[in-house]
């Protein structure tokens, strides 16, 4: 229903709540309060001390005064509490209340108190009866965001007229709202804007979120099996437009924001360019075969290419004879592989990235970039491989195409090869005549020798990385702390963590390393000398292989944040594979980075530590999230390792 047609509500009523984005009676009853106000007790006009909103029971003293200035109209009046504190009252433009102020009645005023100096004053207070006042105090009295020209008590007003004349209607059963101790819809709507305490407050936050997710959830396995074909109207595409948008916000981007940011970009560009790359890889070999496949053709046909050559033909001519087939078959192939892509290899990709991630339901698109770079370009690089290599073939004249002499230079001498037996020297000849062909056979034998290496690697690298983490884990259950609580588990052990910067000019993406004060007794990490003293570290031994560091190198760290800058000397390693860590001795920890005596933010444990405030731990480590990146890729990239190894032996 239009907010029109509820009562109080004109055209330029009508226009303020349109700025709020409140067009209907739904619209209106979805605007929540953003904040409660309590009315608390009167307070005596001598307690007041500081600036703030307060209520005060008090007489009026004096009749109201009227006073005009300027365009102002400015009434003030004179209250008396009962233990005979004055206080000065004033309103802006509101004569009314000069009739409403009977001297001698009392009231009680809530306003915004100000102090100036000694002088103590309360401006634009509402008043109420006492009656009023206290029917007041018994709820919460909702503020809600607003906009030039449009009132609280508008407001207000609006929202009990759209309770009044319908609302919300039950759409869960008895025993959802049973079982997780849910209250009613209309009633969880309106105590989320009257409510009488903050427990109903709390009963109807709880079933608005619950509410939103139920509704959520409910149309995300809809969604999926159904298999709705809708166009998704939000695709994500890489572009100008997001970085014109980061670069027009009114506000700079936080740490984690690029982070996550440059995350996303990554993860959706790596499978693109792997696979590109392979591509133009293959094609390139491709050509260089057609082109060696073709020479010889040429050889073969040397006294026609002759006789053709001394009768007019052009090398042109000739080429384009040539580099016909080559070019012919690619595009033929290609055009069949876009065909075979949208048909019936679609649902298999599709499948993999449905297999990894929660994607909304896609359709089929044409996308002509990609038929550029899997049609256009494959045909470039064949024609720009096989000229470059007939053309050499070419240049040379028709007397010597009719000689079958086809080399660019004549060899003085044969090459003398060593005194073994005649079929060896036979087999050694053969291979020197024909190099170039065998050396481009090479070159594919090796190119899918690393295909089917890789192919065949990944999935027992991946499990042999998870099986080194969980040898190598400091401890069963690690806690980082949001802020530093006590366990009563003596088995834990304390230690305090901070994340710094490599910022290696030759990456495009910085690194974080982890650094831990831990004791220098520790239970959990043992076989290292931690120095009080000094800038001396054990780095994990993957920060080493990494950056091709030693023992006794320096290693440069930042704080992202602050930009302080830190200087460690490498002492030693420690097996900890699971992430670029230093190790260092808790107290040289509080020196370093500020940190007061005893500081913590984290345990190690073997046990699960249940006493701890779980509104206090910020992530608990476990072997699961340890291997967390393992079973990613394994889901991410499982199902590409195999059709990598397939395509690598047809090849």
């Amino acid at each position: 229903m239009n907010i029109r047609k509820l009562k109080g509500i004109g055209t330029r009523t009508e226009e303020l709540f349109q700025h709020l984005d409140v067009y209907t009676t739904k619209d209106l009853m979805e605007l929540y309060p953003r904040a409660y106000d309590s009315y608390d007790e009167p307070v005596n006009i001598a307690a007041i001390n500081e600036c703030g909103i307060y209520a005060v029971y008090a007489a009026v003293d004096r009749p109201p005064e009227l006073k005009q200035n300027g365009r102002y109209k400015i009434l003030t009046v004179m209250v008396r509490d009962e233990a005979g504190s004055m206080l000065r009252i004033t309103w802006f433009n509101m004569p009314f209340l000069r009739s409403r102020l009977r001297n001698g009645y009392r009231y009680i005023f809530r306003g915004k108190v100000a102090i100036k100096g000694s002088l103590v004053f309360m401006e634009q207070p509402s008043i109420y009866t006492v009656d009023e006042y206290y029917i007041r105090q018994s709820s919460m009295q909702p503020v809600y965001p607003l906009t030039a020209g449009l009132t609280n008590n508008m407001v207000i007003k609006a929202v009990k007229q759209c309770f009044e004349s319908g609302g919300y209607e039950e759409f869960l059963p008895e025993w959802i709202l049973t079982k997780n101790d849910l209250i009613d819809e209309k009633k969880a709507h309106y105590a989320i804007h009257f409510p009488k305490d903050r427990n109903e407050l709390a009963k109807a936050r709880k079933r608005i979120i619950f509410d939103e997710f139920f509704l959520f959830t409910t149309n995300i396995r809809c969604a999926k099996s159904a298999r709705l074909n809708e166009d998704n109207l939000y695709r994500i595409t890489e572009s100008g437009e997001a970085l014109h948008v980061l670069k027009n916000l009114p506000y700079s981007l936080t740490g984690a924001q690029k982070k996550v940011y440059s995350e996303i970009l990554n993860d959706m560009g790596s499978d693109k360019s792997m696979i590109q790359v392979l591509l133009y890889v293959i094609m390139v070999i491709l050509a260089f075969i057609f082109s060696v496949t073709i020479a010889s053709i040429i050889e073969k046909e040397a006294s026609e290419i002759g006789t053709m050559r001394a009768l007019g033909f052009t090398r042109g001519e000739l080429l384009r004879h040539y580099i016909t087939l080559p070019v012919t078959v690619t595009l033929i192939s290609c055009v069949l592989g876009n065909i075979l892509g949208y048909t019936v290899f679609k649902d298999v990709m599709a499948g993999m990235y449905y297999h990894s991630y929660s994607l909304p339901t896609y359709i089929t698109l044409w996308n002509p970039y990609a038929f550029v770079i899997t049609t256009v370009v494959p045909c470039m690089i064949m024609i720009v491989v096989n000229t470059i290599v007939l053309y050499t073939k070419l240049k040379l004249s028709p007397l010597k195409f009719l000689r079958h002499d086809l080399n660019h230079w004549r060899e003085k001498k044969a090459v003398r090869l060593p005194k073994v037996s005649f079929m060896a020297r036979f087999r050694m000849r053969i291979l020197i005549q024909n190099k170039v062909n065998y050396l481009v056979m090479f070159l594919g034998v090796t190119f899918a020798s690393l295909l089917i290496f890789f192919g065949l690697l990944m999935t027992p690298l991946l499990d042999h990385y998870g099986m080194l983490v969980e040898e190598n884990m400091i401890s069963d259950y690690q806690y980082v702390l949001k802020m530093p609580v006590q366990t009563k588990n003596e088995a834990a052990e304390k230690y305090a963590v901070k994340s710094l910067i490599l910022d290696k000019t030759d990456r495009k993406l910085k690194e974080e390393i982890n650094v831990y004060g831990i004791r220098e007794d520790s239970d959990y990490i043992t076989g290292i000398e931690l120095h009080k003293n000094g800038n001396g570290v054990y780095a994990s031994e993957g920060i080493l292989e990494k950056y091709k560091l030693s023992v006794g190198d320096m290693l440069a760290l930042k704080d992202e944040y602050s930009d302080d800058t830190y200087e460690f000397e490498i002492l030693g390693t420690y097996p900890y594979p699971a992430s670029f860590t230093l190790f260092i001795s808790n107290s040289r920890f509080e020196e370093l980075f500020d940190k007061e005596e005893g500081y913590f933010n984290g345990y190690f444990s073997n046990e699960e530590l249940t006493d701890l405030d779980s509104k206090a731990v910020a992530a608990t480590i476990t072997y699961d999230d340890m291997t967390k990146v393992v079973r990613q890729l394994k889901d991410s990239m499982g199902q590409m390792f195999p059709l990598i190894t397939v395509f690598s032996v047809f090849f």
